[in-house]
């Protein structure tokens, strides 16, 4: 017996040791400036994700019955094999840039393989979301308070303070998304330790606030709202609605929130000639150089090292036209039809699985997913795509759970 229990135990830690420095890789260790020019990390994530690749394979021979998502997967593994393709032949970019710009956006969407085929326990991955989500807050709130010196790269570093303050966006951020979700659901279901959950959720939250992403603040924003009101007990509510008065007449008077109003006010204003309307008819009427492109995706372009990477990069600076800008277009551009089909499946099984109490900040983080899917590239962004994995197999297992399929692994989590 305990040989066999040492063997378990030593599982475990492998398997959470394997899939920790998966997804510290998968955001590139929140993107330090010392790493930007280091190309190790990148070896080392292409090819723990070449060892996830027995597992795709293995569950190729498989029905999808009695999996949710499988059949959503599949296509998206099967939408990349073949954008990959795509980007060589009607773009002529080498097969090698093609796989390296496939790397970080969507290679790591093969980790849900893994996980079903090793039936990892909900406590390992909440485990590495409350981890995760702890880092992404300590290494935003030092980015902010030491602005404008930098520990992590911020894309918005050189951006103007129109907002009221620096924009900070770092690599990973998405967990502070989940992260928050999921204290929030803590809070309402956790035996003990709610002051704790309360603690990580106003954290989380708060950075959310100082992003000062407006589609992200205003979706998470009303997720929790719906959320906290369902869930409270009367007087909560009262104290919700109250809040809620409160803030309508202090929130705008606050400046910075008064500058990105006048930024959205902007925005409307420019009408048809706003410019994600002008790039999504651009890359949906003549972007496309084949009808098969127009089937099965144009694949990613990796930089300026081919014609394909170059060309987009005149995009974005001459025309200022980004396809992350265009949410399940930019999807759709990149890999196709498949990939969109996918994320239909995904988001309606997602918002209409049933799912344990426990569980619910799952369906929280789908409905984000869904809102913000819609003008952001948050569907292949490295940000939030083991996020998305998780979620995805944490429904799996959630599943599992009521007809008592043994995980391989076991984790205690409320004495972390």
């Amino acid at each position: 017996m305990s040989l066999q229990n040492n063997s378990t135990q030593s599982e475990s830690k492998f398997i959470f040791g394997f899939l920790f420095l998966f997804t510290l890789l998968s955001v590139s260790f929140f993107g330090p400036v010392f790493l930007e020019e280091q190309r190790y990390t990148v070896y080392v994530y292409a090819f723990l994700n070449i060892l996830l690749l027995p597992n795709v394979f293995f569950f190729y021979l498989k029905k999808n019955s009695g999996y949710l998502f499988m059949g959503a997967m599949k296509l998206i593994n099967l939408s990349v094999f073949i954008s990959l393709f795509c980007s060589y032949y009607f773009w002529e970019q080498s097969l090698s840039d093609g796989l390296l710009a496939i790397l970080y956006p969507v290679a790591g969407y093969n980790l849900y393989f893994y996980l079903v085929k090793k039936n990892v326990s909900v406590a390992t991955i909440e485990r590495i979301i409350l981890i995760m989500g702890l880092a992404s807050v300590v290494a935003f709130l030092i980015s902010f308070m030491i602005f404008p010196r930098q520990i992590f790269i911020n894309p918005y570093d050189n951006e103007d303070l129109t907002r009221g303050f620096q924009r900070i966006q770092l690599s990973g951020f998405g967990f502070i998304y989940l992260f928050f979700f999921m204290s929030l659901n803590k809070i309402f279901i956790s035996k003990q330790g709610n002051i704790k959950w309360i603690i990580f959720a106003m954290a989380a939250y708060t950075c959310i606030l100082m992003s000062l992403t407006r589609t992200y603040i205003a979706f998470t924003t009303i997720i929790a709202l719906v959320y906290l009101f369902r869930n409270s007990k009367m007087y909560v509510k009262g104290l919700i609605i109250g809040t809620l008065i409160i803030a309508i007449f202090v929130i705008p008077n606050l400046s910075f929130v008064q500058k990105m109003v006048e930024t959205t006010k902007g925005d409307v204003a420019e009408s048809k000639d706003y410019i994600r309307i002008r790039a999504a008819q651009y890359f949906l009427d003549n972007f496309q150089p084949s009808v098969f492109t127009r089937i099965l995706g144009n694949g990613f372009s990796y930089g300026d090292k081919s014609d394909y990477g170059k060309f987009m990069t005149k995009l974005n600076l001459s025309e200022f036209y980004y396809i992350e800008d265009l949410g399940l277009i930019g999807l759709y551009v990149y890999l196709g039809v498949l990939a969109v089909l996918a994320y239909i499946i995904i988001f309606y099984k997602g918002l209409t699985q049933k799912l344990s109490s426990e569980m619910n900040y799952l369906r929280m983080f789908i409905a984000y997913l869904l809102f913000i899917g819609l003008n952001s590239y948050a569907t292949y962004n490295t940000s939030f795509l083991l996020c998305i994995v998780f979620v995805l197999y944490l429904y799996e297992a959630n599943k599992n759970s009521r007809t008592n399929v043994p995980e391989v692994d076991k984790w205690n989590f409320e004495t972390f």
